[in-house]
């Protein structure tokens, strides 16, 4: 079984790496919002590290939906 597993994980690794291509960021625009420095505990509650610094919002003009379901689904698994 952990043979089994660690291939799965193996192969969702590389298939993420061979489709990562640069990103494309465009300039950014002022949508009003100001990054703010919070701990990393308010960002992942599961998480209990609280001495780490993060941003609380990824800026629109970086975010990738297909990037962010992505990840959900490995955090879900």
């Amino acid at each position: 079984m952990a043979l089994l597993r660690t291939s799965f994980w193996n192969q969702i690794a590389i298939r993420k790496f061979r489709a990562n291509r640069p990103a494309v960021i465009p300039q950014p625009t002022d949508d009003g919002r100001v990054i703010q420095a919070v701990s990393f505990a308010s960002q992942f509650p599961d998480i209990p590290i609280s001495n780490i610094r993060v941003a609380d919002h990824v800026p629109a003009d970086e975010a990738a939906q297909l990037k962010y379901y992505f990840y959900e689904f490995q955090v879900g698994m």
